[in-house]
């Protein structure tokens, strides 16, 4: 398989995986070395690895989770219990001029959509929604 991207150093310190990273390690951890010691505790430790992701990426639940996970892969149920406000969610803190979504695809074609964008484009949607029947 041909490798059609890799970041350099710089892209690397800088990204999500790697500030995500140190954060486990703070976190006291034992975690193997780089993105395959990241992986095993993953995959080792699911219980702990989704609560930690879930709070790095701030995610806020709108009723809360009795459980990481329940059952066994690949049926597994994660965060039962838990529901999330996907709109709130993506709404939540945003900035003025800010970007909300970046998209990127492997041919360098680059879409952006602010937060004033995003929030039109939601409610455009839930309009039509409503106007449907739906909600």
């Amino acid at each position: 398989m041909e490798i059609l991207w890799e970041p350099g150093p710089r892209e690397h310190e800088q990204s999500l995986m790697a500030r995500f990273d140190q954060r486990v390690r703070e976190s006291g951890e034992r975690v193997g070395a780089g993105y395959e010691g990241l992986w095993e505790w993953s995959t080792d430790h699911p219980d702990r690895f989704w609560p930690t992701l879930a709070d790095f990426f701030e995610v806020r639940f709108a009723s809360p989770w009795t459980r990481v996970l329940d059952g066994p892969m690949p049926a597994t149920q994660w965060f039962p219990g838990a529901t999330l406000n996907y709109a709130a969610y993506l709404l939540q803190g945003s900035r003025p001029g800010g970007l909300a979504i970046i998209f990127r695809n492997e041919e360098g074609l680059r879409i952006t959509l602010t937060n004033e964008e995003l929030r039109e484009a939601v409610g455009a949607l839930a309009r039509d929604l409503e106007a449907s029947g739906v909600g």
